[in-house]
């Protein structure tokens, strides 16, 4: 990646608009956070402080009241009495009061991980201040990942635990089914804690990516790009012995890095392919002359096309020969330029991308 790629910017301006970025506070994602912070805290003690108050409709009812229930439509869901409608009430400040207390500990719980990460982004730093022979270098938050899942958290466990405690109350069907929300949130928040800032940067002789605060060093023939193909597309960085991958919104620095590792791997997939060795691109292989994953196996002799499906349900890449197909998505396939590249020197498949 050059100075002319990056237009004028030098490689030490990249790296230090990417340290700025890295040491910047989140202050936009720590002042929402508090805020519902402080609002879920002040509908949990409203809550505690309550009392359960029977009504029919908005009118509150006494003792020896019966109240005519009916749906939206107006269809008659039967008579409920007095002591019924103080059951339901009840029903409803339990419900409520846990869900205040479910988001007001998936808030504080986010907080604490969004500051802490920081603090550990703010201590990786000095990871990245030697810049002999860089490149370049970008800087990527993930801030909206960390806002996003902290709501689907909330949402799942604030909902979910009011709904279910609501119909079933303080039983043990009521007390068990609650039990599973807060399992499915405390795994949703386990998923969506913060990742920090990620900052990639480019070297002759591979990548220094820093991702929730660690360094890695990737070597050029260890590196994998990957795309999932939509409008628009998304793209992201893998390399050997990670799980997963780090997302790349820039990109000029996606393109470089696709171009480098096309240039610098070609040669040595071309030598493994003659040699019958096999040739991992994540989400398939090339092995023993055949197209592999776990779903599959096709031989090269004869594949007859390989084709791109993408709509809102899916974004695939399909492997098809005259009795089968092998369907991966596009997101994880690795590499593709270099695969797509064998295949059409090594068979007569029809290869249409787009």
């Amino acid at each position: 990646m050059t100075t002319e790629q990056q237009g004028a910017v030098t490689p030490q301006a990249q790296n230090d608009a990417a340290l700025a970025t890295l040491r910047r506070f989140p202050t936009g994602i720590v002042v929402f956070l508090s805020l519902i912070t402080v609002s879920a805290a002040a509908v949990l003690v409203s809550r505690l402080t309550a009392s359960p108050v029977a009504k029919c409709g908005s009118k509150i009812m006494q003792p020896g009241d019966t109240c005519a229930m009916r749906g939206r439509r107006g269809r008659s869901l039967g008579d409920r009495n007095f002591e019924e409608a103080v059951v339901a009430a009840e029903k409803l400040l339990l419900g409520q009061t846990v869900a205040a207390a479910v988001v007001l500990l998936v808030a504080i719980a986010f907080l604490i991980m969004v500051v802490h990460r920081w603090r550990a982004d703010v201590a990786a730093a000095p990871q990245l201040t030697g810049t002999h022979g860089l490149l370049g270098a970008a800087a990527f938050p993930t801030g909206v990942r960390t806002v996003v899942l902290f709501l689907t958290a909330a949402a799942v466990g604030g909902v979910s635990t009011l709904l279910v405690l609501y119909v079933f109350g303080f039983s043990l069907l009521g007390i068990g089914l609650a039990v599973v929300a807060v399992a499915i949130v405390a795994g949703i928040v386990w998923v969506g804690r913060p990742q920090g800032t990620t900052i990639i940067q480019v070297f002759t002789p591979g990548l220094a990516v820093l991702t929730r605060s660690q360094r890695t060093d990737v070597d050029w023939n260890n590196a994998q790009v990957r795309t999932r193909l939509g409008s628009p597309p998304a793209h992201s960085l893998s390399w050997v012995g990670r799980k997963g991958s780090v997302d790349i919104d820039d990109e000029v620095m996606f393109t470089n890095l696709r171009q480098r590792i096309n240039e610098i791997q070609w040669p040595a997939v071309q030598q493994n392919f003659a040699a019958g060795q096999p040739i991992d691109f994540n989400a398939v292989r090339l092995e023993d002359n055949a197209v592999v994953n776990g779903r599959g196996r096709i031989p090269l002799a004869e594949l007859h096309s390989v084709t791109v499906e993408v709509n809102k349900e899916k974004s695939a890449y399909l492997f098809s020969s005259a009795g089968q197909k092998i369907e991966v998505n596009t997101s994880d396939l690795g590499n593709p330029d270099l695969l797509f590249g064998l295949l059409r020197q090594h068979t007569r498949a029809a290869i249409v991308l787009h």
